[in-house]
């Protein structure tokens, strides 16, 4: 079987020849790329055929389907100094976040360090954005792609968060996000009915593509997004959504990074088909052995090898090896893509991802 056919067969809960194997190796790669240090026997190799070399396949996460346009809004960024200064100019006033960049390791990206949303008048200023964003389909985009992967990988489109974790985490923060929660909630409320509005729109469109496998909900943790915050404001999104999918033959992804521990009936509960990325002992209390244990053969767990795992300073050869042991016990149990949650680091030593990939291309479903 091909990359993509053990993919898209684990996705249709049938058999596979054996486990996909799927990590992400971008900040990896390019990180030691660019400081030419690879490892012996990677240098001078390109991503792809490094990919070849571990027996992987390709993690294809650039799918796209839509445009997303903001009319009647302008948006200006300055950088000062290691920030990047972000302005949403609009009739009824301006927002602005700042993000801030990691000079000692670029290739993370940027972390934000002030959001949008500061006072009440910023609520309506995000409402008025989000009542002049459309959705544009792109569809001939999607086909290109899925052409351009192959049979390396199975496209992935990565559809953004859903309202009320945008709201909490990215626009006002999580600590500000759940005192306004209890000081100003219908102003909160009133933000999250007009995304739903514009979500519906969207949905249409992912509903109609060609594409059938969306990441769709973001870094869900057990400390930072409660089981009473979840059941009530994530679950009946997702209720609804997972299963206008599933009556399309199509999948949503959340982008499970975080710790599930306590939020492991709640995901099932929501008919969330598929965990990216998904996280477990030793870097967060959540175990592999309990995740299969709820979900069974209902949630396809994409991840299970925890990024320090395959870092010597951080694990002893003990818990490395009897982590892959408890890893080939289990997974004849659960529905798994093997993949490393949430990337394979700058720290990893490569001996060790060579070992687990060696683990994983033995292995028969």
């Amino acid at each position: 079987m091909t990359h993509r056919e053990r993919f898209l067969a684990v996705l249709e809960g049938k058999k596979t020849d054996k486990i996909p194997w799927v990590p992400r190796l971008d900040i990896w790669y390019n990180y030691h790329r660019n400081r030419n240090t690879l490892p012996y026997g990677y240098q001078g190799l390109s991503l792809k055929e490094i990919q070849h070399k571990i027996k992987a396949g390709k993690s294809a996460r650039a799918g796209k389907i839509f445009t997303k346009i903001l009319e009647n809004v302008d948006i200006k960024e300055e950088v000062i100094g290691s920030e990047l200064h972000r302005y949403m100019v609009t009739k009824v006033g301006t927002v602005r976040e700042v993000l801030v960049k990691d000079p000692d390791f670029p290739e993370s990206g940027y972390i934000r360090k002030e959001h949008f949303i500061k006072t009440l008048d910023d609520y309506r200023v995000m409402e008025y954005i989000e009542r002049y964003t459309r959705y544009e389909p792109d569809y001939a985009a999607y086909t290109a792609y899925d052409e351009q992967i192959g049979d390396e990988g199975f496209p992935l489109c990565i559809i953004g968060d859903i309202p009320m974790n945008t709201i909490i985490r990215d626009w006002l923060g999580y600590e500000r996000g759940y005192l306004e929660l209890y000081d100003n909630e219908d102003a909160i409320a009133s933000l999250n009915n007009v995304m739903l509005e514009n979500m519906a729109d969207m949905q249409k469109i992912v509903l109609e593509s060609p594409a059938r496998l969306f990441l769709h909900g973001m870094h869900f943790d057990t400390q930072m997004t409660p089981p009473s915050f979840f059941k009530k404001y994530m679950i009946p999104y997702f209720q609804d959504f997972c299963t206008k999918l599933s009556y399309a033959n199509k999948w949503l992804a959340i982008h499970q990074d975080g710790d599930a521990a306590l939020l492991l009936d709640l995901i099932q509960e929501a008919r969330i088909p598929v965990v990216d990325c998904f996280a477990t002992y030793p870097m967060v209390t959540c175990t592999l052995r309990d995740s299969i244990r709820t979900w069974k053969d209902s949630v396809v767990i994409w991840g299970g090898i925890p990024s320090i795992l395959l870092c010597k300073a951080t694990v002893d050869d003990e818990l490395f090896e009897s982590y892959l042991s408890e890893f080939k016990e289990l997974e004849p149990e659960a529905r798994i893509i093997a993949a490393v949650s949430d990337n394979v680091m700058p720290e990893t030593d490569i001996d060790r991802l060579e070992r687990v990939s060696e683990m994983i291309s033995s292995m028969r479903a």
